[in-house]
């Protein structure tokens, strides 16, 4: 592997005619990205405000707010400190989001909860908090779980129905269409042929933007069979499992603290590794960028956040080690990490 990170290659080696996404999730609505679901419900329903967690992205947030409307009101809740939900001062017109920060959360209940709620299952759509969810909407980002160039998931636990009316559209086709052939350059490159890094790269990059201001729109149809007809998610999320705790297992830099989940039916999304300092985890993703380790921060957060999630999210990185990675590129990956010690 030449590279670890960053956006999927076209995986083929998990295709079969047996367990599918839509095979778990039967009655669910797949969408070109994850915030359009979230915009789909809000515009559906009308809610005026909407309570969001602090520690999210905010950029994702200011586009949800462009897009509909909706008043944006922050409760305290992150991976270092779960909110206190009972303490909101819900009002009619309400509706509260809650989120399961890299699958670390086993299940939550909502049935003291006086307004509609949407669950966020973008990091483990297969744990037990989604599967068993009592929410009134679930939304999944599953381009950032599955190697997809696009697609979000929206399903309803209690059985509600989407009623706005959203088709495929040419242009999300056309974007989609771009991004499956960014994802090829990709996997030409990593096998050594005559792409430059840049020409994928570029790729993506454009068509993020567009993707991310596009009209409501169904997923494109290519995306669409690839997770209805093509892609066993039992192998996929198999192999994430595995290659999660290889990782996890060969970590040898004790200046980081490896998050680990609440259950063993939780699905981590990412190896999530918390280091002693902000300084520490900047110098230590140099480091690693300049190794081709691609890692990510979850989120940049507004300044007014508590001191918890502010801390959590300078000090934290999130290292991709999904399917896509045989057993001896995660150990390649293990030392990497563990040289810049």
């Amino acid at each position: 592997m030449r590279e670890f990170g960053s956006n999927f290659q076209p995986v083929k080696t998990f295709d079969s005619k047996r367990a599918h996404l839509t095979d778990v999730f039967r009655d669910a609505y797949l969408l070109a990205n994850g915030r359009q679901c979230i915009v789909a419900l809000i515009k559906q329903y009308g809610w005026k405000r909407i309570w969001m967690p602090e520690y999210f992205s905010v950029n994702l947030i200011k586009s949800i707010q462009d897009r509909t409307g909706i008043d944006v009101v922050f409760y305290q809740d992150s991976p270092a400190k779960e909110g206190a939900i009972d303490t909101l001062n819900f009002t009619e017109g309400d509706v509260l989001f809650r989120m399961n920060y890299f699958g670390l959360r086993d299940i939550r209940k909502n049935k003291n909860i006086s307004v509609p709620v949407i669950e966020d299952h973008s990091h483990d759509p297969f744990g037990h908090w989604a599967l068993y969810s009592d929410a009134d909407w679930c939304v999944s980002s599953i381009r950032k779980f599955l190697p997809l160039p696009e697609g979000g998931m929206m399903w309803s636990p209690k059985g509600h129905k989407l009623t706005i009316d959203i088709g495929q559209t040419e242009a999300n086709e056309s974007i989609a269409k771009a991004r499956w052939e960014g994802m090829e350059k990709k996997a030409r490159y990593l096998d050594g042929e005559d792409v430059k890094k840049d020409e994928y790269r570029g790729i993506f990059d454009e068509t993020e933007e567009q993707l991310i201001a596009s009209e409501l729109s169904l997923i494109d149809e290519r995306s669409r069979q690839f997770v209805t007809e093509q892609l066993d998610i039992n192998l996929w999320l198999g192999a994430k499992r595995k290659n999660w705790k290889l990782l996890k297992s060969l970590i040898r830099d004790e200046r980081c603290k490896v998050l680990e989940p609440e259950d063993d039916s939780c699905n981590m999304f990412s190896l999530i590794l918390l280091y002693e300092s902000k300084n520490l985890r900047d110098k230590i993703r140099k480091y690693l960028i300049n190794k081709d380790v691609y890692p990510t921060v979850l989120w940049e957060l507004s300044e007014d956040c508590s001191v918890e999630a502010k801390d959590f999210s300078e000090r934290m990185l999130s290292i991709h080690c999904d399917g896509r990675y045989s057993e001896d590129e995660v150990k390649c990956l293990a030392e990497i990490i563990n040289g810049s010690i």
